[in-house]
């Protein structure tokens, strides 16, 4: 290590910290989903039912919602699974996991605000 230079985490360290920004992640998608299926839902029985192609649009990206949603808490998952099964494979493979699930999250975010 040169002077000036950041050691590496330790895998373990990484795997805790996947953990909590899985399960975050995944809890923020649950409520913005549970949000989107609640709006469906009183866009539907309003006194003045809202088009059903508005509603559809609602209820599609909710549904699409739980794709990132399933992938997060997977993610964490298997970054518990580490602590079993503590091999530097199995951490690469939660690391670049947890980064395409958090591009994946940022996708979902602009496809569902562009589809509103």
């Amino acid at each position: 290590m040169g002077a000036g230079s950041i050691p590496a985490p330790d895998l373990k360290d990484a795997m805790v910290a996947v953990l909590g920004g899985g399960i975050a992640l995944g809890g923020l998608l649950l409520i913005f989903v549970g949000f989107l299926f609640g709006q469906a839902a009183v866009l539907q029985s309003a006194a003045n039912p809202a088009p059903v192609e508005t509603t559809r649009k609602y209820r599609k990206a909710a549904v699409w919602g739980l794709v990132p949603f399933a992938t997060a808490v997977l993610v964490a998952v298997a970054a518990t699974m580490y602590w079993f099964y503590p091999c530097d494979g199995l951490a690469r493979v939660v690391l670049i996991a947890f980064i395409a699930c958090s591009l994946g999250s940022i996708g979902y975010g602009v496809r569902a605000a562009l589809m509103l």
